[in-house]
């Protein structure tokens, strides 16, 4: 009986070493997730900042699309003001002169 137990003791240690060891695993274990996970967590800081960044450059492209836009409605004017005057010309040109009338 003594027997059996000195080696139930003998088991209970062995596992009890094995326990520790499970949890010395587990330990490193989660010190390594952790670090994982700072180290994602810094990849994820870094493509924050470069969506910003593109934001910002986003922002600067339809800006200067607005301002193209504005310098095309203004050219536009232009033109149709330039295109009312070659209408007006026209429309003299084809309207007989009564002045010319008179030299024959």
């Amino acid at each position: 009986m003594f027997e059996m137990l000195k080696e139930m003791k003998q088991d209970v240690g062995t596992l009890t070493e094995k326990i520790d060891g499970v949890q010395a695993d587990i330990v490193e274990f989660k010190l390594d997730v952790n670090k994982r996970f700072k180290s994602v967590d810094a990849r994820l800081d870094e493509v924050d900042k470069r969506f910003e960044s593109v934001d910002v450059r986003f922002n600067e492209i339809d800006n200067h699309f607005e301002t193209v836009d504005v310098h095309l409605e203004h050219m536009d004017s232009r033109f149709e003001s330039i295109e009312h005057q070659l209408k007006s010309m026209d429309e003299r040109f084809d309207k007989p002169d009564s002045r010319f009338d008179t030299l024959e």
